[in-house]
């Protein structure tokens, strides 16, 4: 399947008090006829330093697969979605327990998830999830 991708960009606002704008904020998705990525997602990531539970909540609109994560207290923007057919690939840019940039790959199987999270030199880290809502 050729990939193709969408980009939605909107850069109509501005960085507090400087009047500059603000980076475009851009997701990036592929029309997906064969499984549905939205949905609010329990997973558990198995980091080097420990079992870490996350939600993932993913929307799809027009083609584009977008999102956030959250654990405890943080919560991130999922960036650069990617759907090829069942796997879904993005980035996110977490702060706790340290700051790091995540790359995500999973695969979904009606209401599973599973599949890797890598962080810059770290092994990849399995990831496991079932879908809620």
């Amino acid at each position: 399947m050729a990939a193709t991708h969408d980009t939605v960009e909107t850069s109509d606002q501005r960085e507090m008090g400087s009047g500059r704008p603000l980076q475009p904020r851009t997701f990036k998705g592929q029309p997906n006829d064969m499984t549905t990525f939205a949905g609010s997602w329990d997973v558990t990531i198995e980091t080097p330093i420990g079992k870490m539970a996350a939600v993932f909540d993913i929307s799809e609109e027009n083609g584009l697969i977008s999102g956030t994560a959250r654990s405890g207290d943080e919560v991130v923007e999922i960036r650069e979605a990617v759907a090829d057919g069942d796997r879904l690939t993005w980035v996110q840019n977490v702060q706790k327990p340290m700051k790091l940039t995540l790359k995500f790959d999973v695969v979904v199987d009606g209401d599973s998830m599973t599949g890797t999270s890598k962080a810059a030199i770290f092994p990849a880290s399995k990831l496991y999830g079932t879908r809620s809502s």
